[in-house]
């Protein structure tokens, strides 16, 4: 069981990684261009950080339903699943582009830009967002290889098409000298291309002429699930924005460490992330193995005894249990290792970035706090996959807003103006908001069955 869930996982965790170092790479090819081309792809991840969070919301509705579908072994099932999952990832990516195509200007003022900054960024604004249907119709195929157990064609996909976007960015930015359209231009065209590999790659469980039917009842219930996972992910990224202008109130230092610190932060998440998702895709085929066995012995005994239901469930819950026990050590092991590491290494990453002694210093105090709350912040992401994977996203997305509009906003306001621990304060209720949460995430695995239908 443990070798099955890090094969799962690792190759998520590898794909995780390649885009923060494309992302890594794509900014130090804008930064060339100067502070205007920076600034304008800036204003713009504002709103395609949004984007990406309700997109990768929708695929994990898409694991969830799909791995449990696919281990049921009822091909046409799963079939009219991957159908409306697609039209309703295609039905927001193709809404989001109108709307960001058509109010480019509204919306990059509505961010804070002026003049000189909205006509530098509206090319590079309109080209990345223009590219959304073909993001969501590949985010939702990648879900369904993930959801099928194949977590490696991902993996590959990202690899070739981060190397072939590197190479349009340096080709169309310099060597045809398009700046910052150029980047832009290489984004669509990756975007383009990712979804004609995977479309490629999935003729095998596309839907057929056949099984393109919409239904109410699938509708409503890839609805009840997504709305709760796209609304956790909007309030938790609305949390982060407002908690980051306490820090940009701190002054010019404590701001820069903050941001070197979430940057070191992302690279650590991901440990976790991929774990997460590791363990949604492991619990939702022994959710749908463990169906699929209970039909067939219904079937060929009418008269199964509810005694033997009840084994049958002990069984699943001890299975998952399991599951969620190797991704709760995997994970907390890992990011805590790593989390250590960059805190040690602190003082010389930190050089990378500047050499403002109050910068280090803030840096390496954030990173040693952030060493303890590591079995935490694996907790919440494990138990919330779990919960998750057992079919409800509404008490996570109450969870997540509790802790993050409730604990962080509560809390920071206290620890910096009646403490005055300035960055380690915000630091703390980070912590602290991620102790809440893990209480109240055991708290249901305990007192109630979480496996749902």
């Amino acid at each position: 069981m443990k070798v099955r869930l890090y094969r799962l996982s690792l190759p998520v965790i590898g794909e995780l990684l390649l885009q923060n170092v494309l992302a890594a790479v794509d900014a130090l090819f804008v930064a060339r261009l100067g502070l205007l081309a920076i600034n304008a792809v800036g204003v713009t991840a504002m709103f395609s950080v949004v984007l990406l969070s309700v997109l990768n919301a929708l695929g994990v509705t898409m694991t969830v339903f799909l791995s449990r579908t696919a281990s049921e072994k009822t091909p046409s099932a799963a079939r009219s699943l991957v159908w409306h999952g697609l039209v309703l990832g295609g039905g927001v990516g193709v809404t989001v582009s109108l709307l960001c195509l058509l109010l480019a200007a509204p919306l990059l003022h509505l961010a804070g830009a002026g003049e000189e900054l909205t006509a530098a960024a509206r090319p590079y604004f309109c080209l990345v967002f223009g590219s959304t249907p073909f993001l969501a119709l590949h985010t939702m195929l990648a879900a369904c290889f993930r959801a099928r157990g194949d977590t490696r064609t991902p993996l590959k996909i990202g690899l070739q098409m981060n190397l072939l976007h590197a190479g349009l960015d340096a080709l169309l930015i310099f060597g045809l000298k398009l700046g910052l359209a150029g980047a832009g231009l290489a984004y669509l065209g990756v975007q383009v291309l990712v979804l004609l590999q995977y479309w490629w790659r999935a003729r095998g469980f596309l839907p057929t002429r056949s099984d393109l039917r919409l239904s109410r009842g699938m509708l409503a219930k890839w609805l009840r699930f997504a709305v709760p996972a796209v609304t956790e992910r909007l309030f938790k990224r609305g949390g982060q924005v407002v908690y980051l202008s306490f820090v940009v109130r701190m002054g010019t230092e404590p701001y820069a460490a903050n941001n070197i610190a979430n940057t070191l932060a992302g690279f650590i998440s991901l440990l976790g992330d991929g774990l997460a998702t590791g363990v949604t895709v492991a619990m939702g085929k022994s959710i749908g193995e463990a169906k699929q066995s209970r039909e067939t012995d219904e079937s060929s005994e009418s008269g199964a005894s509810s005694a033997a239901e009840s084994m049958d469930l002990s069984v699943l819950q001890s299975r998952l249990d399991a599951i969620r026990r190797q991704g709760f050590l995997g994970a907390a092991v890992s990011m805590t290792a790593a989390t250590l590491l960059f805190w040690a290494l602190s003082p010389w990453i930190g050089r990378w970035f500047t050499d403002d002694p109050r910068v280090l210093h803030d840096l390496t105090l954030v990173l040693f706090l952030y060493i303890f709350c590591q079995p935490f912040f694996a907790a919440n992401l494990i138990d919330c996959a779990a919960i998750q994977a057992g079919g409800n996203s509404t008490y996570t997305m109450w969870v997540t807003i509790l802790g993050v509009w409730g604990v962080r906003l509560i809390f920071i306001p206290v620890l910096l103006y009646g403490f005055h621990l300035e960055l380690s304060g915000v630091w703390l209720c980070i912590g602290l908001d991620h102790m809440v949460r893990a209480y109240l995430y055991r708290r249901y695995r305990l007192k109630r069955n979480w496996i749902h239908s």
